[in-house]
């Protein structure tokens, strides 16, 4: 048992994901790849340049499998890729020493890539390769950044939209859905109390931000997380109820053409502070209240 709890313990699922959208994810992180190596290798035609970067592996699954994640935005994407190629070309130009040129390329990226706000993890891996691959890479010198780094990079994100936003039907680039979020709340702020008393998206990316580790998940998702884990804690609660289990059906009502007068005094009587008013059809078309 004790080696079960063991095991346990280290096979945790890293992405929270159903089956289906496991193999949806795995399905476009094959079509990614297979699309931009066929289209890179007819845009160069016969050409010394490999066709793909290997870290554009590493990028597809950071891409499919976590959109949400702040390290799968176009920026840090794009950023990390084209900045890293450039740092590690210019490491394998200049320092002769293999060793050296692959601490300062990794190293290097990173520094970057934070200053820059574009960390993504398969960026060292692109500043490792012109070091590791020696002449092949190096002759290309810094056209590498181009060809094939940034054709591919520009494919990638191309087909990470069009698969996540349109095939998936999920909210990538996170940003696009935090504005609609935003100016939802901004609708309803006026109408919900919870806006007046509850957490807000400005609490959670204010914790986030003073948060000494890094927590891979956006506000936006945060956000609804917690909304829906409130709406889970309802219904453990107070059960799996709907309107028609608390609503009153006896309800008092007057039609159109009833009486002001008659009206008034069935309000005193039944000590009432708003009564329908209902069409032949008993539809509610309005309201009588005290005031």
């Amino acid at each position: 048992m004790k080696i079960l709890s063991l095991l346990k313990l280290f096979t945790v699922d890293p992405v929270q994901l159903n089956i289906k959208a496991k193999i949806l994810s795995l399905l476009a992180c094959f079509c990614a790849i297979f699309f931009i190596a066929l289209i890179t290798q007819a845009t160069i035609g016969v050409s010394n340049s490999p066709i793909i970067v290997a870290s554009m592996g590493a990028s597809a699954v950071i891409l499919f499998f976590i959109p949400n994640s702040p390290l799968a935005q176009p920026w840090p994407f794009i950023g990390g890729q084209l900045c890293s190629a450039f740092i590690g070309m210019s490491c394998a130009l200049n320092i002769p020493e293999t060793a050296s040129a692959s601490a300062v390329a990794v190293g290097g990226s990173i520094l970057v890539m934070l200053l820059l706000r574009c960390l993504h993890p398969p960026g060292a891996a692109t500043a490792l390769a012109p070091v590791m691959a020696g002449e092949s890479i190096t002759s290309l010198g810094y056209s590498f950044i181009l060809v094939p780094v940034g054709i591919n990079v520009g494919l990638m994100l191309v087909l990470t939209v069009i698969i996540n936003r349109w095939v998936m039907n999920r909210d990538y680039p996170s940003a696009l859905s935090a504005a609609k979020e935003t100016d939802k709340s901004l609708a309803r702020s006026s109408t919900q109390p919870s806006h007046k008393i509850g957490i807000t998206k400005q609490d959670i990316e204010l914790a986030l931000k003073n948060s000494d580790s890094f927590v891979d998940i956006t506000a936006t998702e945060l956000s609804h997380l917690l909304s829906n884990a409130e709406m889970n804690t309802f219904k453990r609660i107070r059960g799996d109820i709907c309107c028609a289990d608390i609503m009153m059906r006896d309800i008092t009502s007057v039609e159109y053409g009833t009486e002001v007068e008659d009206a008034w005094q069935l309000i005193q009587t039944k000590k009432l502070k708003v009564i329908p008013v209902v069409d032949n059809s008993k539809r509610v078309i309005g309201l009588l209240t005290w005031h």
